[in-house]
């Protein structure tokens, strides 16, 4: 038996009549408390197959053996990166071990996007938010605790700022390209099936093979969404709903025909909370409808209400052309595409509020997305403007010209994610990620050909979104990854109160050298937490020179040095010095000082590769091999013997040239282990 590495995700091993595997991932990325799941899948090769498998989902207790087609569940208690072990027992009493190299990345819930705690790595230099002069004390002043202790303040959120600078968010979108769903041009025998990195892996970024034909196949997706357990869609005239696994088996509504003949041109769907209303807008109908789902054992589709008929803007439960329909915190909103406004409704489609104005008459919306904890209603229009109501606002309070998102493609969506944190704006070719605060953070496209149109899309469960266009569906996750210099490092502060000099206190010399030194040792603390800092790389490829943001070490000799007063904690007032402004001002400017030697460290440097490339028995010297035991999204380059090489070429079909060969043996180095 050997076992080799084909492409980037996971091991194949062969033996004579053994079959190739290969397995099916709920998700790439969860949380703790929440369930994942593996099936494995084999292509039969004679009469020796697997009978059993035996998962080890790299956690204490976490060893289960069920027989073939089983499904692998598991709840991870920790957060961590977990890669998977298992084993298949065949029919011949053999037993073959395999490794799965696209773990399961766990996190104990998701990163926040705060944007005043969060530097964007094209933010180069650092600026301090208050000057020397705005920290010393004026010769017209006294130096009284109050004036002195608002220097301090100063000094401190001056530290505060550069340590919210050392953490930023991986602009890179979107965080994990799942796969596709539909039927393969290829296999059109096997029908609607998933294609993903380490399942049908070999047409995971070709979803342009997406056909209407097969055993089973999507004829024209208008929207779709997912609950934890189904994927519902809008194909054509139908409402389909089909379960969340490899191959999804469809739930046949037994009133599927009549529902059918009810929808004349269904173009979007959302779907409650609990998985169990559906709400669809036909725009053909001018009418918006509220479905009652039984997925049970005689599963059904039933109409529970319905609002609408042919009406301008001021008729509240008319329409002229409902193109989209959002669900959110109980309400319902439908965008009125002929008559230029939105009308929000309750969960039971009772008339609340109609968001209208000249500006959109003027600049017709084609999609809306509420905020979903402040509830602002942003209305996308075909000129790339976005117009912000307040919750039952009558005008817009804000409008935002979204030029990144003019790519000469047709606009088609905007969406929030399930949190708030962004919202991204979808044209036929390119999704386009913007913070709530409006900052554009990436752009990013899911298929790599024109051939695939993106007609929805919509936020579902673990962070995911997914992208509708006539003939499959696409998945991705994308959520907020934060990066940090010297994570993990301990460090202790003292807290601002704990700085000043207090009313109560008889003010001494003690009072004011205790203060600033504390304010130094502050400094220092925060000095040393640094391992690493944000760098400009460029390096040379065989296709020519590139240029990235990187997280990149430092050894403790390379981190900044402070003049001796700062680094001994001899500051001070002396015990005859009168307390005056230019006696705390020379001391005062000793912290400043060392706040912009830390500021100018902490500046985005360009650093090119070929200047390193001497050092191989440095802190740049990895291995290939050491650097794909390391699950790295932001681009990190390490050189050694065999060429620098950055992650995004590691996980592609980099040059054989890169190392001598790419089989797992060979991935070693003379410099490193």
């Amino acid at each position: 038996m050997s076992i080799t590495v084909t492409g980037n995700t996971y091991l194949d091993a062969y033996t004579r009549g053994i079959a190739k595997q290969q397995v099916y991932k709920s998700s790439n990325y969860s949380l703790t408390g929440k369930s994942v799941f593996l099936k494995y899948k084999n292509t039969q090769y004679g009469t020796n197959i697997p009978l059993f498998y035996v998962t080890n989902f790299g956690e204490d207790d976490s060893i289960v053996t069920l027989p073939m087609g089983s499904t692998f569940f598991h709840t991870y208690n920790k957060p961590g990166t977990y890669y998977i072990s298992y084993s298949a027992i065949y029919t011949d009493s053999s037993l073959v071990a395999y490794n799965l190299s696209d773990p399961f990345v766990i996190k104990d819930k998701w990163d926040v996007y705060n944007q005043e705690q969060l530097r964007l790595v094209d933010e180069i230099t650092l600026k301090l938010p208050y000057t020397q002069d705005q920290v010393d004390i004026q010769p017209n002043e006294w130096g009284v605790e109050d004036i002195f202790n608002t220097s301090i303040s100063r000094l401190q959120s001056n530290l505060d700022y550069l340590k919210s600078n050392t953490q930023t968010i991986n602009t890179q979108s979107p965080t994990s390209f799942f796969g596709w769903l539909g039927s393969n041009t290829n296999s059109k025998a096997s029908g609607i099936k998933w294609f993903t990195n380490t399942y049908n892996q070999t047409y995971v970024n070709n979803p342009e093979l997406a056909v209407s034909q097969g055993a089973s196949y999507f004829v024209n997706i208008k929207d779709a969404t997912e609950t934890t357990d189904h994927i519902y869609i809008l194909d054509n005239t139908n409402f389909r709903a089909f379960s969340s696994t490899d191959i999804p088996i469809e739930r046949n509504f037994s009133n599927a025909d009549q529902i059918s003949y009810l929808l004349l041109d269904p173009q979007s769907l959302d779907i409650n909370e609990s998985g169990d209303t559906v709400y669809i807008a036909d725009t053909a109908a001018n009418k918006v409808y509220k479905f009652y789902l039984n997925l049970l054992d005689n599963p059904s589709i039933d109409v529970q209400l319905s609002v609408g008929g042919f009406g301008n803007v001021n008729a509240h439960d008319k329409f002229n052309s409902p193109t989209e329909v959002s669900y959110t915190n109980n309400n319902v909103y439908v965008l009125d595409y002929n008559n230029n406004c939105v009308k929000e409704f309750n969960q039971d489609l009772n008339w609340i509020h109609t968001y209208t104005s000249m500006v959109l008459d003027e600049d017709q919306p084609v999609s809306v997305a509420v905020h979903p904890q402040h509830l602002f209603v942003y209305v996308l229009s075909k000129s790339n403007n976005l117009y912000i109501f307040d919750h039952l606002g009558s005008e817009p309070f804000a409008t935002i010209s979204l030029n990144e998102a003019k790519d000469g493609y047709n606009l088609t969506k905007i969406l929030f994610d399930d949190v708030g944190d962004f919202f991204y704006v979808q044209t036929e070719h390119n999704i386009y990620k913007y913070s709530s605060s409006n900052i554009f953070i990436s752009r990013f496209e899911i298929s790599k050909t024109t051939d695939v149109v993106y007609k929805n899309i919509r936020s579902v469960k673990d962070r995911s979104l997914i992208i509708s266009s006539d003939k499959c569906l696409l998945k991705c996750q994308d959520f907020v990854q934060i990066f940090k210099l010297g994570e993990g490092l301990p460090y202790n502060y003292w807290t601002l109160d704990q700085l000043k000099v207090s009313k109560d206190e008889f003010v001494t010399d003690l009072n004011y050298n205790r203060s600033l030194i504390r304010m130094s040792q502050n400094i220092k603390a925060f000095r040393n937490t640094l391992n690493a800092k944000f760098v400009y790389a460029t390096e040379k490829t065989s296709s020519g020179l590139t240029s990235y943001f990187s997280k990149t070490p430092i050894t403790v000799s390379e981190r900044p040095v402070f003049e001796d007063d700062i680094e001994n904690e001899t500051l001070g007032v002396g015990i005859n010095e009168l307390h005056i402004p230019a006696v705390f001002n020379k001391e005062l400017k000793k912290i400043y000082s060392a706040l912009e030697i830390l500021a100018d460290f902490l500046s985005v440097k360009n650093i090119s590769i070929d200047d390193i490339n001497s050092a191989s028995n440095g802190v740049f010297c990895w291995s290939w091999k050491a650097m794909s035991c390391y699950n790295l999204s932001l681009p990190v380059f390490k050189t050694s013997n065999i060429n620098p090489i950055t992650y995004r070429e590691l996980k592609s079909d980099f040059p054989i040239d890169y190392a001598p060969s790419k089989t797992w043996v060979d991935a070693t180095s003379d410099c490193c282990s």
